[in-house]
């Protein structure tokens, strides 16, 4: 208060602004984590916003003196057990307005009871939580609230695998804007403040997820904490890449046509990446491990074979179990000490070869078609219930994990409409039904992750009827209008309370009417 003194309505700069502490409070309050900040500067932002947002040109410190006042008294606080109860119970006494939304984007854990109290003031319009010392500024200034257009894209960042560059840009007819909340999945990631035409990009690390899709939302607000409009989404976007290990782990070394990788230490690895696809050559690919003995983890040739999906131009192999035959599809890890590869071209830059760390779990459709009709009765298992009829609507595609830990959901978008044909929200749901995991059964029957397994997803036609109140379906498609296949992994093959998503498809159209593909299963 003392700083931003200027004799009249105190607007000079507080040690907040001067400081731009407001980047760090805002991103604060964008991901709404419980707790305090463990900066002192930012957790004063939670008080002083309430002074921005409430005290008038004529009593710039009239807020604070009623807050400590009744405070003190304990006017609203009465049966208050928690400082965050007490601090809420008070605040919203004196400013007469619901600020539950305020204290939570704060960290508090308020009780049932206070947000009860709350809840019981007039909403609060504005978001309270993005307010700085231009907020206040502003308002006194009879600023006018914010109106406009806004777009936002999201596309993968260049040369980066897990980092997606998130743009938006403004177009307003009248008001300030302040910046744009990002929320990924629709949970808030962070604030971001935009350049003088309006513009921003915020870059978004997805860590270690993979295989996964995103869609992401701006939310527009204007210097007054105002919300600009409707949040603005991007379109579906999917992180897929080859988890590579650093080249900083080893050192390279070539004599004639084979390439040594020398690990700095014993690290898991369990593929070979080419970014560049030779021409067809015989290659033979041997490890030894920690404890020195050498394995031959895979040969073969580099015009058959290439497994890589989720870089165009690129050759990648996977290393199979010791002793395994070429039809093996399970992808072993070992614990290296090195890496030898014969067979690369001396053209070839050895920049352009890479260690595969961990494969990861993957799922697709089949693009030959990726739901159908059976073209006979399939038996799957040995109990009388275990065929799968003639003519049964199927959902197909192709997986890779472990199929003793992973399972496949289908979730559907289902359009509605009012009674009058107005289009609504379209619902998100798994669909009922069973999936079935194909695997290769080695001769050793130690199934393990494998690269190319095949699902088969059954829709339960009658149940779905029901779910989606048709009183009469001939069940020949009864899908819905998009259609997204989700690969789920689990810590044992007996419990799924660990279950947790691992890898999608983006969201693809369903197939429709009764020309639907013929889906033959043979073996």
């Amino acid at each position: 208060m003392v700083q931003t003194w200027d004799g009249k309505a105190n607007t000079f700069p507080s040690r907040l602004e001067k400081s731009n502490k407001y980047n760090d409070i805002f991103q604060k309050t964008a991901q709404g984590l419980p707790g305090d900040s463990n900066n002192v500067f930012v957790q004063l932002g939670l008080y002083w916003q309430l002074h921005l947002a409430y005290d008038s040109a004529e009593a710039p410190a009239d807020f604070y003196n009623r807050f400590f006042k009744a405070w003190k008294a304990g006017t609203y606080t009465e049966g208050a057990q928690s400082y965050a109860d007490r601090v809420a119970l008070t605040a919203a006494g004196v400013a007469e307005r619901n600020l539950s939304d305020f204290f939570t984007r704060w960290g508090m854990t308020l009780s049932e009871s206070t947000l009860t109290k709350l809840a019981s003031y007039p909403a609060e319009s504005r978001a309270v939580w993005y307010l700085n010392d231009q907020s206040r500024r502003d308002r006194l200034a009879g600023q006018a609230a914010g109106e406009g257009s806004f777009t936002i894209t999201a596309a993968m960042a260049p040369e980066s695998e897990n980092q997606v560059n998130v743009t938006m840009t403004a177009s307003l007819t009248q008001g300030k804007l302040l910046g744009y909340e990002i929320r990924r999945g629709g949970k808030a990631v962070a604030f971001v403040f935009p350049g003088e035409d309006g513009s921003a990009v915020y870059t978004d690390t997805i860590g270690s997820a993979n295989h996964r899709t995103y869609i992401y939302q701006a939310v527009a607000y204007d210097t007054l904490g105002n919300q600009i409009g409707q949040p603005v989404s991007s379109g579906e976007i999917r992180i897929a890449y080859d988890k590579t290990l650093d080249p900083a782990s080893y050192t390279v070394s070539r004599t004639g046509d084979s390439v040594t990788f020398t690990l700095t230490e014993a690290t898991d690895v369990s593929g070979l990446k080419l970014t560049e696809i030779p021409a067809a050559g015989d290659y033979t690919i041997t490890v030894t491990t920690q404890d020195g003995k050498t394995y031959t983890a895979r040969s073969g040739n580099f015009g058959q074979g290439n497994q890589a999906v989720d870089t165009a131009g690129s050759y990648l192999t996977y290393f199979q179990k010791p002793g395994a035959g070429a039809e093996d599809t399970r992808i072993w890890t070992y614990c290296a000490a090195s890496v030898t590869v014969t067979g690369i071209p001396e053209t070839l830059e050895s920049s352009k070869l890479l260690l595969v760390s961990y494969a990861g779990d993957d799922i697709a459709f089949l693009e030959d078609g990726a739901a159908g009709l059976l073209s006979a009765d399939y038996r799957y298992g040995e109990e009388e219930a275990d065929v799968i009829p003639a003519g049964t609507l199927v959902v197909v595609g192709t997986y890779r994990g472990d199929p003793r830990f992973c399972t496949v959901k289908i979730l559907g978008q289902f359009t509605r409409t009012t009674a009058e044909g107005e289009e609504l929200e379209p619902v998100e749901r798994p669909l009922d039904g069973y999936a079935l995991l194909f695997a290769e059964v080695p001769e050793d029957g130690a199934v393990s992750d494998i690269s190319d397994g095949l699902f088969l997803f059954v829709p339960d036609v009658q149940r779905e009827a029901e779910l989606q109140d048709q009183s009469h379906c001939d069940g020949v498609n009864l899908l819905p209008s998009r259609i997204k296949a989700v690969l789920s992994r689990t810590d044992s093959a007996s419990d799924a309370s660990s279950q947790r998503v691992t890898a999608e498809t983006l969201w693809i159209n369903s197939p429709g009417g009764t020309e639907l593909p013929t889906i033959v299963l043979e073996g």
